[in-house]
């Protein structure tokens, strides 16, 4: 799945993108910007991976996006 952001306000912000499909076993999730350069990634989260050992402690696969002003 692809998509793109924007925060539009003067303040940064922090989204949280979360998965809940219960049919994924394993997922990555990388942070690019407007041309493709990687700024972020987090790979194999897994049903094995403690919430507390996650990007953000939640039985869903969510990971933080912190979004700058105008990002």
């Amino acid at each position: 799945v692809n998509f793109t952001c924007e925060n539009a306000a003067s303040s940064p912000k922090r989204l949280v993108v979360e998965m809940d499909n219960i049919f994924f076993d394993e997922i990555s999730f990388y942070v690019a910007d407007e041309v493709g350069r990687q700024l972020r990634k987090w790979e194999h989260i897994s049903w094995r991976t403690l919430p507390a050992m996650r990007p953000v402690p939640s039985r869903y696969y969510a990971f933080p996006l912190d979004l700058a002003p105008h990002q």
